[in-house]
């Protein structure tokens, strides 16, 4: 019966995608031109003009090494002043194109080495409520969850780290600048403070720029006990 179950409700969900796809046609997160049946999240013109990371030439994983517990950095993308992945990761952050994200989790899968992690745990690199309330949604924790569906339904969570809602935006910061303001402005939630000493942690994000964020998030994960954590962006900035 759960199966029958499982059946129908995957009937519904794509018999509801269909409808949306005819109502609101998909349309490419970069130039938006609309999307053929073949394409997801970008056109085939705008992925050519995609770059994909590889840290044996952009080395960023030493942005993170300051966290002793940190272990890999995997990342998809490239960004830079290119406007075409300008453009996607501005729809995707800013205009929920959701189907860009879903593009970028199935290379991931694909591509970088995520089921040899292990991970029972992905933890999303926390925003503010007001950005949530902003935007409508966390940009962050729907790419995680294309993760983790494709990894065998991991659990996800942005509430293990919080970020003080009077934290400034790191988007106009330099270098310095981002690591000052990433300084204190994020802290375990006290209903989550477990131990994760035996957990593997794949820690989550949109894109890495100079690591402050994230080696923020990762001390604190260390603090809580975790030994060994993992770090996928969608994109590195370069």
């Amino acid at each position: 019966m759960y199966g029958g179950l499982k059946s129908l409700l995957r009937c519904i969900d794509t018999a509801f995608r269909t409808i949306l796809d005819v109502v609101y046609p998909p349309m490419c997160a970069s130039c938006h031109r609309r999307l053929t049946s073949s394409e997801q999240g970008v056109c085939v013109f705008c992925a050519s003009k995609l770059v994909p990371y590889r840290s044996e030439r952009w080395h960023a994983e030493e942005r993170l090494w300051s966290v002793p517990a940190f272990r890999n950095l995997y990342s998809i993308y490239v960004y830079s002043k290119e406007q075409t992945i300008q453009e996607a990761i501005h729809a995707y952050k800013y205009h929920a194109y959701a189907s860009f994200a879903r593009m970028m989790a199935r290379r991931a899968v694909l591509t970088l080495p995520l089921f040899e992690g292990g991970y029972d745990l992905i933890i999303v690199v926390p925003t503010t409520y007001q950005h949530i309330l902003d935007r409508g949604y966390n940009q962050a924790l729907i790419f995680a969850q294309y993760i983790a569906k494709a990894l065998g339904e991991v659990e996800v969570s942005d509430q293990y780290i919080l970020r003080d809602e009077r934290a400034k935006s790191q988007t106009l910061l330099g270098r310095w600048g981002r690591q000052q303001n990433a300084l204190g402005h994020f802290y375990c939630n006290p209903r989550k403070h477990v131990d994760l000493s035996k957990r593997h942690i794949l820690v989550v994000d949109d894109v890495l720029t100079t690591g402050a964020t994230l080696c923020a998030v990762l001390s604190l994960l260390e603090q809580s006990g975790a030994k060994h954590i993992d770090v996928l962006t969608a994109t590195v900035a370069v």
